[in-house]
């Protein structure tokens, strides 16, 4: 728009807004720019590869009956080669599924975490180079907090970077323990929804894999967490898992999926009473990377 000044003349005014799109011309856009890249490539006659990173996250914005849609426009797209990327594995196992659109659609390959040793000298030369030095140890300490996935430990880094840049003085893993706080406190209410979706049952069950991670069927621990049975215990342990609440590490023993749900959870949740307010510093806007 124009905006006339008191003198008379008219300046450029850029105004931005945001428009509400049903989901389902957001999805037919989605194929519509992927039609228009493989039409690019024909024209060239090359091969172009397209990377869609988090790609599960397609899933909750669209629905599952996207990948439909996209299977369709993968099996007419010659010029094409596709990497789907994710790290939410329950529901990339659902995408993948008998049932479901991707299934045989894709080969999968599952990539392990970083070795630690090259992620913690990692961490530590990003401080370097945002001009703050962290003390040794601390790439390794924000790892055995937040890890294995790059994701959280690259939120938790972050939130101890501010904490460092607040204090003026160099980050530490003496700072850890905040720096995860605040990453459970910016996160509090998605963490409340996860926990106020489940049963009571999965609650208790959840408590007992955030505080015991082993021996969840035994007498001591389903008394100590109210749990009914074993047979009660082993249906929340098999639903959290399928959920991606939970993971299966073997042997009986079993974690928390997200490593910040897990400190909520003892935070907060250990009595059955929901998360009080926790006020932390806000950060600035940053760009998100890859977990």
């Amino acid at each position: 728009t124009l905006d006339r000044q008191p003198d008379g003349a008219l300046i450029p005014k850029p105004e931005l807004s945001l428009q509400a799109r049903p989901t389902d011309a957001l999805a037919r856009d989605l194929v519509a720019a992927l039609d228009a890249l493989e039409d690019m490539a024909r024209g060239r006659d090359e091969v172009l590869g397209i990377i869609i990173d988090e790609f599960q996250h397609i899933a909750t914005l669209f629905g599952d009956d996207i990948f439909r849609q996209l299977r369709a426009a993968i099996q007419r797209h010659r010029h094409l080669s596709y990497v789907f990327a994710g790290s939410d594995h329950a529901v990339i196992d659902r995408l993948l599924a008998r049932d479901a659109a991707l299934f045989k659609m894709l080969q999968q390959l599952t990539v392990g975490p970083l070795p630690d040793e090259h992620h913690a000298r990692w961490i530590e030369e990003q401080f370097r180079r945002a001009g703050m030095p962290a003390a040794a140890g601390t790439g390794r300490a924000l790892i055995e907090a937040a890890g294995p996935r790059t994701w959280d430990v690259r939120e938790a880094a972050f939130w101890l970077f501010e904490h460092a840049r607040v204090a003026r003085r160099p980050p530490s893993g003496d700072g850890v323990s905040a720096a995860i706080l605040a990453v459970v406190a910016a996160q509090q209410p998605a963490l409340e929804r996860v926990w106020r979706s489940l049963t009571s049952p999965m609650q208790r069950m959840l408590r007992a894999v955030a505080a015991e991670g082993r021996g969840l069927t035994t007498r001591a621990v389903l008394e100590r967490y109210g749990i009914a049975s074993g047979s009660h215990a082993s249906k929340a342990l098999a639903v959290l898992a399928q959920t991606g609440v939970i993971q299966r590490l073997g042997e009986g023993a079993y974690a928390c999926d997200d490593p910040f749900m897990r400190r909520w959870v003892l935070a907060f949740a250990m009595a059955g009473g929901a998360a009080p307010e926790v006020s932390v510093r806000s950060a600035p806007a940053r760009k998100r990377g890859r977990r």
